[in-house]
């Protein structure tokens, strides 16, 4: 399990933010289930449904500093929360390929998406 606890170069769980507002998540939970509920309570207000620049090669920390991401980073900051809260996570990420995001977000946003 130890290796669901550490920090990784997307997930990573170790930056002061992180571990600040996984204090603040865990303070005062009788449970890991109650801890795990803070912290998607957190992700879901805090952070907005967007784009930047790095997409989805992001950290978790520029997503929480940001206050905006997209399913990837959302969940890459969810895991590096719950890990900086002591709790095992994992996630298992799919790049959608351009072509088929085509039909979704205009050129102009694509390039955005995939140049940053």
């Amino acid at each position: 399990m130890e290796e669901y606890l550490g920090s990784t170069t997307i997930i990573d769980s170790n930056a002061d933010s992180i571990v600040i507002d996984g204090r603040e998540c865990r303070g005062g939970k009788d449970s890991d289930l109650e801890t795990a509920v803070a912290v998607h309570n957190l992700v879901r207000d805090r952070i907005l449904f967007g784009f930047t620049a790095k997409n989805d090669y992001g950290k978790a920390s520029h997503t929480l500093g940001k206050a905006v991401g997209q399913c990837n980073t959302k969940t890459a900051l969810f895991v590096a929360l719950l890990r900086a809260c002591g709790i095992p996570a994992r996630a298992h990420f799919m790049e959608i390929p351009k072509e088929v995001m085509r039909y979704v977000f205009d050129d102009k946003t694509l390039e955005a998406m995939t140049t940053g």
